[in-house]
Order: C-alpha cells, then sequence, then structure tokens
C-alpha cells in the first residue's frame, strides 16, 4: 500500500477528517439492511450517494472499492498464525490463504495495516519473471515481498509522519507499519533514481487527478503513466478495487492467478497485469 490520501488535503486538520469519519459511520449506519449474509461479520452496504463518496475519497478509500464495515466481535481473528516472533507478516502457502474466510482476512488486513498479502508461490513467480533483470517495489509497505525477492523496497513512508499519523489514528485506521528495509521515497522518484528494468506495486494508489475526479486517487500517489516510460511494471490488486487505474487503457496483459490474496472484501478477483513499458 502505500503513499496516503484522496481527494482534497484533509490531513493537515485531524479534527476535520474525524468530521469525514462520522459522515462514513452514518453512511453505514444507512445501508446496515443490505448484509452479505455469506460473510457473517461484514456488513455490505449499496453504492454511496455522491456526498458519500466525496467523504469516502477523502478517507483514503478508493472509488469503486470496498465499502464494509468489518465486525471485530464475529471475526476469527488469525495474527497470531500470520505473524512472526518479530510481529512481521510472513510469507505463507496459497493453501494457508484458501483456508481462511474473506472476513477474517479483512479484519487480519485491517488490524495491521497490511493491504496485499504476499503468498509462496506469489513470490516464486515474481522471481522467475524478475530472472536476471533488476528490479524494484514501490509503496512497498511492511517490506516483505521486496525482501523475499530480494530487491529494494521503497516507499513515502506516509503514514509514520505528522500529521499523516494522527489523521489516519482519528479516522480509527491503524497505519501501515513499514519494514526496516524499506527506503523512505516516493515511486516515481524511486523508478527514476534506481533505473530498475522491472517495477513491482501491490495496492498501490494512482494519483489524484482532478479531471478524473470519479476515480479518486491521491496526491500523493504514483504516476504510473510516468513509470511506464521507463521500466516493465508488475501490479498486484483487486478487480474492484483498482478498477478506475488511468493505465488500463494502455497495452497490459493480465493474470488471475489462484495464489493472489488480500484483505479486498468485495469478493472480486484478485489480479497479477503487466504492462510492458520500456525496459533499459
Amino acid at each position: 500500500m502505500s503513499d496516503g490520501g484522496y481527494g482534497p488535503d484533509l490531513t493537515a486538520n485531524p479534527a476535520l477528517l474525524a468530521r469525514e469519519w462520522d459522515e462514513y459511520q452514518r453512511y453505514l449506519q444507512r445501508v446496515r439492511t443490505a448484509r452479505n449474509q455469506d460473510e457473517p461479520g461484514i456488513v455490505g452496504p449499496d453504492m454511496p450517494t455522491e456526498p458519500d463518496q466525496r467523504a469516502l475519497r477523502r478517507l483514503g478509500t478508493e472509488a469503486g472499492s470496498d465499502l464494509f464495515e468489518v465486525r471485530p466481535d464475529l471475526i476469527r481473528d488469525i495474527s497470531a498464525e500470520v505473524l512472526g516472533p518479530d510481529g512481521r507478516m510472513q510469507i505463507l502457502p496459497a493453501a494457508y490463504w484458501a483456508g481462511t474466510t474473506i472476513a477474517e482476512r479483512a479484519l487480519f488486513g485491517h488490524t495491521h495495516g497490511i493491504y496485499s498479502f504476499p503468498t509462496v508461490e506469489l513470490v516464486d513467480h515474481l522471481r522467475a519473471v524478475i530472472g536476471p533483470h533488476k528490479a524494484i517495489e514501490i509503496g512497498a509497505g511492511n517490506g516483505v515481498l521486496a525482501e523475499a525477492l530480494g530487491i529494494i523496497a521503497t516507499d513515502s513512508r506516509q503514514q509514520e509522519k505528522e500529521p499523516w499519523r494522527s489523521a489516519i489514528l482519528a479516522a480509527r485506521q491503524p497505519p501501515v507499519s513499514y519494514g526496516p528495509n524499506v527506503i523512505e521515497m516516493t515511486g516515481n522518484r524511486a523508478v527514476r533514481y534506481y533505473k530498475p528494468d522491472i517495477v513491482i506495486a501491490c495496492w498501490v494508489t494512482h494519483k489524484y487527478n482532478r479531471f478524473r475526479h470519479a476515480a479518486g486517487g491521491n496526491d500523493g500517489g504514483v504516476t504510473e503513466e510516468d513509470i511506464l516510460t521507463q521500466a516493465t511494471y508488475i501490479f498486484v490488486g483487486n478487480e474492484k478495487v483498482h478498477q478506475h487505474k488511468s493505465i488500463w487503457n494502455q497495452q497490459h496483459s493480465i493474470q488471475y492467478p489462484p495464489y493472489v490474496y488480500s484483505r479486498s472484501q468485495s469478493g472480486a478477483r484478485e489480479f497479477i497485469a503487466t504492462w510492458p513499458g520500456r525496459r533499459r
């Protein structure tokens, strides 16, 4: 996950962001009748109104993404199974995640500020794709994927800084716990600095564009079009959460392997998309 908030920047005012959170809670209250009966512990709303969408974008919820409330009192906590002795996420076989529910994955991801759950099989796949080429990860978050791949991990590390951290906590969203291997650098700067052949990104948010307001985004997000002029871009994401990326109209390939998992609550497919870009 990474580079941080959506739409107009409200993070300098935690009180205002907290009021946006209250609007979100009122929104959830209005749609509690639309429950997802297949997943006890998750309240699933209908499509939000435009005022609701504005509040959600400001809180850091991507347009068209998962708009659900997780009920911890109804869901098994899998943290002890997934986190290692050092408190960092372990890379587990896909078979482990296949034995968990959507709600359990959502609760774990929310509790620990983790969005994408690397698996042994995903690591093996990316290693094979990278081969002898130089690769980096942007928006690396906890850094465990880059560490497993033996590549450089970068992230803006925005959520550990004020006023971002206070704003996120005021919105009752646990911030990302950045790994010790994660170098502080924005995605676009990292690509130009390290000059990789391949750029890996999981659940990275695109840069907000006021001319594509409905697509959401992040004022400090990644200008993915620029990355495509520098390197091959491999993006791991969710079909619903990441449906509005502007680079979908550029040449790419996409796979839906059974070994990709995330905190998404929508039930939409997880994917690995590759834009050939321009290798150096």
